[in-house]
């Protein structure tokens, strides 16, 4: 059984996921499922292709007109001002319009998306719900259920740090609290956003004083692969002595999945900038 191979819950529902073959043997011993093998892997496939197919269409569907009112007001100059520079605070205001509605379109893909990654990590034994970043005590990985704290507790987890915005948020405070473990909470915004500076910092911080402590320490966004996988470069670069590349190419050899958008992997750098400075760095 993986590490990560777990029942899932919400709601008191529990799902055992396995993986294996039942095998039958021909007469002479020999074993024949490799056409069921085959076979099953293209419906896994073809499941998998489904279910992305549904969420991006969920997606598409919710953010349509949320981003044709962002595109109206951002393509529209003010009245009597077409030939000057937008202001200050109509930059502001197109920048409020557009994290709205990457707000929206992420709460209304949480669970389509989730579903994906579930029926991914059901189909596919190279799916891992979290991965070790190898060199560290860090376990960088996709939104715990409750069933996951007492599994994570076990593998010596004691500190969590926490990406996801509150409606992504499976774990009570409480269960933390019951397994002694500390919750560092710092709400991001998916798909297009990095954690500000300072929240980079704190998260950083919180993870090398883990260490120092002797405890092992899980990041964690909704899928594991961006908001998270920032900080944990971050952490990389500020405590481990990595260029922001070199902290990228560890992070994705540990896990393949990681895939940042270009503010996050933007912050890692600015965050390497403020670090390498004669003057940063300091605490």
């Amino acid at each position: 059984m993986r590490s990560d191979e777990h029942t899932f819950g919400t709601d008191g529902v529990e799902l055992q996921f396995f993986h294996g073959h039942d095998v039958d043997e021909d007469e002479d011993g020999s074993t024949m499922f490799a056409d069921e093998e085959a076979s099953a892997e293209s419906s896994s496939a073809t499941a998998l292709d489904a279910a992305k197919r549904a969420a991006v269409g969920v997606g598409a569907r919710v953010l349509f007109y949320p981003k044709m009112a962002y595109k109206l007001v951002a393509g529209r100059p003010a009245r009597g001002k077409a030939s000057e520079e937008p202001s200050s605070s109509s930059a502001t205001t197109l920048d409020a319009a557009k994290h709205a509605a990457v707000g929206m379109g992420a709460r209304a893909l949480f669970y389509p998306t989730l579903a994906y990654s579930l029926a991914r990590y059901r189909l596919s034994s190279e799916f891992h719900w979290w991965n070790l970043i190898e060199g560290t005590h860090i376990y960088l990985g996709a939104v715990p259920f409750p069933s996951d704290v007492p599994r994570l507790h076990d593998l010596g987890v004691r500190d969590v740090v926490t990406l996801t915005e509150p409606y992504e948020r499976l774990v009570p405070k409480s269960l933390y609290i019951k397994h002694k473990m500390e919750n560092l909470v710092l709400p991001t915004t998916d798909y297009l956003y990095a954690p500000s500076k300072d929240d980079l910092c704190r998260a950083a911080a919180f993870i090398h004083s883990s260490g120092e402590r002797g405890r092992k320490t899980y990041v964690h966004c909704k899928a594991g692969r961006a908001r998270s996988a920032t900080v944990v470069m971050c952490y990389l670069v500020r405590y481990k002595g990595m260029t922001a590349k070199e902290a990228y190419d560890h992070v994705r050899w540990c896990r393949p999945r990681v895939s940042l958008a270009p503010a996050q992997w933007q912050a890692v750098q600015d965050f390497e900038d403020f670090y390498r400075r004669p003057a940063g760095g300091s605490e």
